[in-house]
C-alpha cells in the first residue's frame, strides 16, 4: 500500500503518495472517472492538489481563451481536449494538465473517443497554472510523452517551454506552436487582462492578432 508523506514543502491542500503502483494510480483514476482531480504521477510518487484555487481557474481560462482566440482569427485546425488525462504505462508516468490542445495534430486524432499514448500522437501543447509548484515534476512527465510545447504561468512570470532532440525542456522566448507569439507578447497581455474588463480584453486581443500575426 502506498504511504502518506508529510512533505513539509507541499502547499495547503495538497497530498503526495509515495511507493504508488501502477495499478494503484489506475485505480485512483477509474475511481474519480469524470471528476477533476489534478494530479502528477512519476516514479512511484502520486501528488495530488486539491482543491482548485480560484486564481488558477482565472489564469488557466484567460490562457485557454488566448490560444482559442489565435486560432479562431487565423483559422488554424484545433482540438481542445481541456484536462485530458495523459498516461503511458509503458513508461508509468501520468499528469492532468490545466488545458491541452492537439494542433498539427487536429485531423490525426478528429473523432478521438479516448487518448492512446501508444497509438495517437501527444497534445502539441499544454497550458500549465503552476500555482502549487509542481511544474518541474510535471515537465518531466510531458517529455516522456513527447509534448512539444509547454505554456507555464502561475506565481513565476509566463514562459514558454520546447522540448528540445534530447527530449529536456528548454525556456524559449517564441512560441513554436504560433509563429509571431512570444512569451513576452503573452506577459503583456496577462497583465492587462487584471486591468480590463474581460470581453474589452480579448476583443483587444482579436484586434491585435488580426494586425500582427500573418494569417
Amino acid at each position: 500500500m502506498p504511504l502518506l508523506e508529510t512533505h513539509t514543502h507541499l502547499p495547503e491542500g495538497c497530498v503526495e503518495l509515495s511507493d504508488v503502483s501502477w495499478e494503484f494510480y489506475e485505480q485512483f483514476l477509474d475511481e474519480f472517472r469524470g471528476r477533476r482531480i489534478k494530479h502528477v504521477y512519476l516514479d512511484g510518487e502520486l501528488a495530488i492538489m486539491s482543491p482548485v484555487f480560484a486564481p488558477h481557474e482565472i489564469l488557466k481560462k484567460r490562457l485557454a481563451r488566448m490560444v482559442e482566440a489565435i486560432t479562431e482569427e487565423l483559422k488554424l485546425p484545433i482540438l481542445s481536449t481541456g484536462s485530458l488525462t495523459l498516461r503511458a504505462s509503458a513508461l508509468r508516468h501520468g499528469a492532468e494538465p490545466d488545458e491541452s490542445y492537439f494542433l498539427a495534430h487536429a485531423d490525426a486524432v478528429r473523432g478521438m473517443t479516448q487518448y492512446n499514448p501508444e497509438t495517437d500522437p501527444p497534445p502539441d501543447l499544454v497550458i500549465e497554472v503552476d500555482i502549487t509548484s509542481f511544474s518541474d515534476r510535471r515537465l518531466q512527465v510531458y517529455a516522456a510523452l513527447g509534448v512539444p510545447e509547454v505554456w507555464i504561468a502561475g506565481d513565476r512570470p509566463f514562459r514558454i517551454e520546447l522540448l528540445d532532440e534530447d527530449g529536456i525542456y528548454q525556456e524559449s522566448e517564441p512560441s513554436r506552436a504560433f509563429a509571431g507569439v512570444t512569451a513576452d507578447t503573452i506577459r503583456e497581455w496577462l497583465t492587462r487582462a487584471a486591468t480590463e474588463d474581460e470581453t474589452t480584453w480579448i476583443t483587444t486581443f482579436r484586434e491585435w492578432i488580426r494586425s500582427n500575426l500573418t494569417m
